[in-house]
């Protein structure tokens, strides 16, 4: 899926340093005081291949809409 467009992720583009929340696995963030950025992950259709994988990230404000931004449907997994 890497390529098409940036993924938007519910991640805050932080430092790695935090570490992750244990039940969600998200970046513990302490309050910045400033503009929260959100994580985008993976390349988009106008840039090199080089960047077309999940560790090239990079943060945008969540008000951001262009066409190499999109997000990937999810849905959670249950069993019976």
């Amino acid at each position: 899926m890497h390529g098409n467009v940036w993924e938007w992720c519910r991640d805050v583009y932080a430092s790695y340093e935090g570490g992750v929340h244990p039940e969600t696995g998200e970046r513990r963030v302490s309050d910045q005081g400033h503009r929260i950025l959100r994580v985008n992950r993976g390349g988009g259709y106008d840039g090199p291949a080089v960047n077309a994988r999940s560790a090239n990230r990079n943060g945008s404000d969540p008000s951001v809409r262009n066409a190499i931004l999109g997000c990937r449907a999810a849905s959670r997994v249950t069993t019976d």
